[in-house]
């Protein structure tokens, strides 16, 4: 009986162990198909990344062609770029002036920085008693510099942040017709302003005045803009300023010693023209970008040049025989270099002709000492004698 228990015990055994491994056939036949499902999938993968990689070859091949559009584009916009330029300094070198009747707006971008020092040079030709002659603002700031007319007086008017301050040249009207020059100074808070015939020789005493509160720097940036004779809406006028038209003829305009450039304005409203006969100052300043120089074959004359502004490597030449033996040399000048040449004198072939002429002449100690108190941006004064 217990040998029939066992016997049955092990086919029931063997059945469940059968069972097992059909379960376990079963889940290789699965497996197996899983397998080749991954190989199918693989290989379609394959096939996909490389229709990918066939796709963005094409797509390459096509921008090729876009890419070439594009350097093109590219060389053709510097070249417009210098077309612009190169027109913009012609129009800067004309020296026709410009007439207005009071609808006549001009607009400029002024080429100058945020400074505690300005200066500017108008010649005008009016018989209107109120004219607005110049006017530089921003929209962003409350700082700026105004020359108007008034029962035909010219007047400064400037703000500098803490203030505006209208300063009047009296007894002096201009609206006869004639040539006027006038010649506008601030250094900090301190403006000055003389106004002559341009036929006459001399130069009146100028006027000075102060501007109130602290503030001595002009704040100009990215918004301000320059108009000279007339006033448009881009900006807010001050209320300063009562006077916005302008009607007569402007000649040669000069603002921190360079050449504004009436014709080479950024835009332009109303019927404005040109005045014919306007007389032409001597040039008295230069301007230099680092690519070019002067080079002056006459004596110097007996007006002294103003101003020169220097960008990277530009100089101005005088040829020995312009300065007579034993000159004082004056030099006035701003900087925010630490060293440099002021002055150098070199024979026909490049050489220096002793250290006494480089870096200004011969200098005293003192003025070598002071040479390292001078490099704020403000303009500073030497004075030293040379023989060339």
């Amino acid at each position: 009986m217990s040998t029939l228990k066992n016997v049955v015990g092990l086919g029931q055994k063997l059945l469940n162990t059968s069972g097992d491994l059909s379960r376990v056939n079963a889940t290789l036949r699965e497996t197996d198909e899983l397998l080749r499902d991954s190989s199918v999938t693989t290989l379609l993968a394959g096939r996909k990344v490389k229709d990918v990689e066939t796709q963005a070859n094409l797509l390459f091949d096509r921008l090729k062609p876009l890419k070439m559009l594009e350097e093109n584009l590219s060389r053709n916009l510097s070249e417009i770029k210098l077309l612009i330029s190169q027109a913009r300094k012609q129009a800067a070198s004309i020296k026709v002036a410009v007439s207005a009747d009071r609808d006549c707006i001009r607009a400029y971008q002024p080429q100058i920085s945020s400074t505690n020092y300005n200066s500017l040079t108008l010649n005008v030709k009016t018989s209107e008693p109120d004219n607005l002659l110049f006017y530089l603002g921003s929209s962003t700031s409350a700082d700026f510099l105004a020359v108007e007319m008034r029962r035909g007086k010219v007047a400064f008017l400037w703000d500098l942040g803490s203030g505006s301050t209208r300063l009047e040249f009296p007894d002096f009207p201009i609206d006869d017709s004639k040539w006027h020059s006038i010649y506008v100074t601030r250094f900090g808070n301190i403006g000055s302003l003389s106004v002559k015939e341009m036929s006459a020789s001399q130069k009146p005493p100028p006027k000075t005045s102060k501007s109130p509160g602290t503030a001595n720097v002009l704040d100009v940036n990215n918004s301000t803009l320059m108009f000279v004779g007339g006033l448009g809406g881009q900006i807010k006028k001050s209320p300063a300023v009562k006077v916005t038209h302008f009607k007569g003829c402007m000649g040669e305009a000069f603002l921190n010693g360079q050449s504004i450039g009436l014709w080479n304005y950024m835009e332009r409203e109303g019927k404005c023209h040109g005045c014919f006969g306007s007389p032409q100052n001597e040039d008295a300043s230069f301007h230099f970008d680092g690519s070019g120089y002067s080079v002056m074959d006459k004596m110097l004359r007996a007006t002294p040049v103003r101003s020169v502004s220097f960008l990277r490597g530009g100089y101005v030449e005088l040829p020995p025989r312009s300065l007579p033996p034993d000159s004082e040399l004056l030099a006035t000048f701003a900087t925010r270099n630490s060293s440099g040449i002021i002055l150098a004198a070199l024979g026909q072939h490049g050489e220096k002709q002793g250290h006494r002429q480089a870096h200004g002449g011969e200098m005293d100690s003192e003025s070598l000492a002071n040479l390292h108190k001078i490099t704020q941006p403000l303009f500073q004064s030497l004075t030293w004698n040379t023989s060339l």
